[in-house]
């Protein structure tokens, strides 16, 4: 992984070292996929609510546009619009929406929260207003998905739900690739109707040289690294060794595949 220092604890070596433990059970509980649970995800829920937070940052003002044209030897002055007194949307308001929440009221905006699973009274205990999914999309300055993809394949933002977002939105994903039709995000960006997007997660990885979101406007690219750092590598590997010591104990892993 990127980033990892020669002695940082592998997360891979932990689950090797584990498997070479449970060798010769009949059947071993495995721990879920990464982000497939809350559980599973909170060591890495802070670091992708702020990496989300980040994108956001960098999309809206234009950060990373503006570092290139600096290093290339210009010197532009890139407006764009503050957060302060702005709607954000949530969509998916799990452990890493809900942090997203409070950093977002941190700088004066007012986060709504989509999710189907989460009671309303649940969610404005959280500081967030419950909305529908369209209401969001029409209400919300930016949009920031943490949910995981239909089974079906079918996108959640469609090219019809992503052209009634509101004129000049922001939209942020760092959750999982599937979730944006990414040829109408393309399409969107390119005649001004999306302000910005900031992307971390993509339907075809790594993200093919052809792909229309590569020549898009006010586009923000990254490659899925909102979880990569030492301190989450570490933390889920801790996990995983957990999980193998309370299985050779005789006892249930907390984080069992289903």
């Amino acid at each position: 992984m990127p980033g990892r220092g020669p002695a940082e604890p592998s997360m891979d070596n932990t689950v090797r070292a584990g498997a070479a433990a449970l060798r010769g059970r009949r059947t071993v509980p495995a721990a879920k996929s990464a982000g497939s649970s809350d559980t599973w995800c909170a060591p890495s829920a802070v670091r992708c609510a702020i990496c989300a937070t980040g994108l956001l940052l960098s999309a809206t003002r234009s950060l990373a546009a503006s570092h290139t044209a600096v290093a290339a030897g210009g010197w532009p002055k890139l407006f764009g619009p503050e957060l302060h007194g702005k709607t954000l949307g949530i969509v998916g308001f799990g452990r890493i929406g809900r942090l997203l929440a409070g950093y977002a009221r941190a700088f004066g905006m007012e986060p709504l929260a989509h999710d189907p699973y989460v009671s309303d009274a649940d969610v404005r205990a959280q500081g967030a207003e419950p909305v529908a999914l369209d209401a969001l999309l029409a209400r919300a300055d930016a949009v920031s998905l943490h949910t995981p993809p239909d089974p079906s394949g079918t996108p959640l933002l469609d090219r019809a739900r992503l052209a009634a977002m509101k004129p000049g939105a922001i939209l942020v994903n760092a959750a999982r690739g599937g979730l944006v039709d990414e040829h109408a995000l393309a399409d969107l960006l390119g005649s001004g109707h999306l302000g910005a997007a900031a992307l971390d997660a993509f339907s075809t990885e790594p993200l093919p040289a052809e792909h229309p979101l590569r020549e898009a406007p006010r586009t923000l690219l990254t490659s899925h690294m909102a979880a990569c750092t030492p301190e989450a590598n570490q933390a889920m590997g801790a996990m995983v060794a957990e999980d193998v010591v309370r299985v050779l104990a005789g006892k249930e892993p907390h984080h069992q595949a289903r």
